[in-house]
């Protein structure tokens, strides 16, 4: 009976803990860029969106296609920047000595 204990325990550290680890992840932001800078989108660490500025170039209706695929281009660059961010912080010793890898 104290063995099941124990693992509630441990699991809700565990849940803790994952929860402290998103609430920090979310206080990093990283910005991505179209090719020609013109649209910025911004990331938190838990890949969700922020802000996205857009030059008032491409705010012009004629503009529609061009500003579809600058958009996408500054979230993929957002996206790849946040990859090598989180990777930076990621402890993998410590991961396999909690998880028993």
């Amino acid at each position: 009976m104290a063995n099941i204990f124990s693992k509630a325990t441990d699991m809700y550290k565990l849940v803790n803990e994952a929860n402290q680890m998103k609430n920090k992840l979310k206080e990093k932001i990283v910005s991505g860029y179209s090719k020609n800078e013109d649209v910025e989108v911004r990331l938190n660490g838990n890949f969700e969106l922020e802000n996205i500025e857009i030059s008032e170039e491409l705010l012009a209706p004629v503009k529609k296609t061009i500003l579809e695929k600058a958009i996408e281009q500054a979230h993929k660059d957002a996206i790849a920047k946040l990859q090598k961010e989180l990777q930076k912080d990621v402890n993998l010793d410590e991961l396999r000595q909690k998880f028993g890898i």
